[in-house]
């Protein structure tokens, strides 16, 4: 079963990530983007409502509506080069830079055993208790196979119990 934040936990988390960290982890629980797709992400793939991601996993070009909470985030952003996401200097910010900055907020917010990808596993399961059902997290997470996204299925059981209760005749 996946590692996910609860709701404290991604308080905590917030909290403890300083100026340049808070924005990449609102985004990666927003979005669900995987970390390579989150560093290439460039200001050109956000329009009309939604963030293309051209670098994914699966080579193929997927499309995430923009939650209303995201926009704001990425206006407080400077833009100084084409990358979203840019170190202090302005350059791409690397994989190195990011991952020891999340570590650094992880162990302030005293949450355990904790890596980037688990922001996605949260991203999944925020929206499975929101009601999403299994094959829009699918598309969202960018699943080449349903069967990947199944471990997501056994995060709320209290969820099967009220999609039984629907039946009615």
């Amino acid at each position: 079963m996946p590692k996910y934040l609860n709701r404290d936990e991604i308080n905590k988390l917030l909290s403890s990530c300083d100026e340049h960290m808070k924005p990449i982890v609102q985004t990666y629980l927003l979005t669900g983007m995987r970390r390579a797709e989150l560093l290439n992400c460039r200001w050109d793939d956000i329009q009309n409502g939604k963030l293309t991601i051209r670098a994914s996993k699966t080579n193929k070009t997927r499309f995430i509506p923009i939650h209303k909470d995201l926009k704001p985030i990425l206006d407080t952003l400077p833009r100084k080069n084409e990358f979203v996401f840019t170190n202090i200097g302005g350059t791409k910010l690397d994989e190195t830079t990011v991952t020891e900055k999340f570590k650094a907020a992880v162990i302030s917010a005293g949450i355990k055993h904790c890596t980037l990808h688990h922001l996605r596993h949260t991203a999944a399961s925020l929206l499975i208790d929101g009601g999403a059902n299994i094959v829009q997290v699918k598309e969202f997470l960018g699943h080449s196979d349903i069967r990947t996204t199944m471990i997501y299925i056994h995060l709320f059981p209290s969820q099967l119990q009220e999609a039984v209760n629907k039946i009615s005749f």
